[in-house]
């Protein structure tokens, strides 16, 4: 059995070790550099006794600093540690990071952005990541001088109907620039029209319809109209659909766009004849100048961009 004296010496032998440890930990804290530009910050105000007072939470933020500027595993990933001072004490705080404001800003101009029966990844794009081929130069110039315009007038501006062969990224184009359009809290909306037809087909004997549907196109501050032509023309497409969006964007002078396979010309052909053989001239020639009156025409040429991906 240990004597009296044996006891004694080891309690203080191992407050002796307690104390050692203490001061190497502050020594370590007081040699983390963004710990050293916190109490360089507030100096004088911060006194050395606030100091020893505030070590866990100098000790909390240097370990979780730590193991981010290591790519440790942290339990809030999206959250980083920050030193405070109130004048009385030190606190260790946690706010957003910077990536994580930023996903949630890009996030928020995502949502700005709808694209109905299309891809969510044209969502992303930008017109920085274009590829800028000798063909494309017209369109992105095009496109580019439609963000300034647009951010000037604050309303109607006279939107492109984009026009050329199979795959040469006319959709993507104008997805780029809605993108470029929600950053101002525009919102915009991107509908590939042949499905757009189907849906409200589908919808035409239910309960919810199609009206809000059709609605939310009409109201919207930037429409595209993507494929218009390639679907199965019929009156009802043309007259119950169609017209009422155009008519009210018209009217109302909302910006629209448009991509096709065919020129303006041969889209008032598509128009003229029905799936059932009518030929109906001025029905055509009526929405044809809607479309005018929305949109400038521009040719897309260059490469064929599908099939580089195959």
């Amino acid at each position: 059995m240990d004597s009296l004296n044996d006891i004694m010496q080891k309690k203080l032998n191992q407050r002796e070790d307690w104390r050692e440890r203490y001061r190497k930990s502050f020594a370590e804290l007081a040699q983390y550099p963004a710990i050293q530009d916190f109490i360089a910050k507030y100096r004088p105000a911060l006194t050395d006794e606030m100091i020893k007072k505030g070590a866990s939470k100098l000790r909390e933020f240097m370990i979780e600093d730590r193991k981010r500027m290591q790519g440790d595993r942290v339990a809030s990933p999206h959250l980083q540690p920050v030193l405070q001072f109130n004048g009385r004490e030190i606190m260790c705080a946690y706010e957003k990071t910077p990536a994580y404001i930023q996903e949630e800003e890009e996030k928020k101009i995502a949502d700005r952005v709808q694209t109905l029966f299309l891809p969510e990844s044209l969502k992303k794009a930008h017109l920085s990541s274009i590829d800028i081929c000798s063909e494309r130069v017209e369109v992105v110039d095009a496109l580019t001088q439609f963000a300034e315009d647009f951010q000037k007038a604050r309303g109607f501006v006279k939107g492109i109907y984009l026009h050329g062969p199979f795959g040469r990224g006319k959709t993507y184009l104008l997805a780029c620039l809605l993108h470029e359009v929600s950053l101002s809290g525009y919102r915009s909306a991107l509908a590939h029209l042949p499905s757009l037809m189907v849906e409200c087909k589908q919808r035409m004997n239910t309960v919810e319809g199609y009206g809000a549907l059709l609605e939310n196109l009409k109201t919207v501050d930037v429409l595209v109209l993507d494929d218009i032509g390639a679907e199965m023309m019929t009156p009802w497409t043309r007259d119950e659909i169609l017209m009422p969006i155009l008519q009210y964007r018209m009217q109302e002078r909302k910006t629209t766009f448009f991509t096709s396979n065919l020129t303006m010309e041969e889209l008032k052909e598509h128009f003229r004849l029905s799936s059932r053989g009518d030929d109906e001239p001025l029905k055509a020639a009526r929405l044809m100048e809607r479309i005018q009156y929305l949109a400038r025409p521009i040719a897309l040429f260059g490469p064929n961009y599908r099939q580089a991906e195959e």
